[in-house]
């Protein structure tokens, strides 16, 4: 019967995979950054533009 308490042995990555996926990640991240920023621009412009009416209400169709 196998011995039920053994520790399951570290995998070994590769460094370059690591590095790989760190920069998928950032360009992912970096993406919705600038998604993000973009849309803040939109609502600031239209803010500033007179669009606004001031509260919290849907925008007019």
């Amino acid at each position: 019967m196998p011995n039920q308490n053994q520790q399951p042995q570290p995998v070994q990555i590769p460094m370059e995979l690591v590095l790989d996926e760190l920069r998928q990640e950032n360009a992912r991240l970096s993406y919705d950054l600038a998604v993000a920023r973009a849309q803040i621009k939109v609502m600031q412009a239209q803010t500033v533009g007179g669009e606004s009416n001031g509260g919290d209400t849907e925008p007019a169709e």
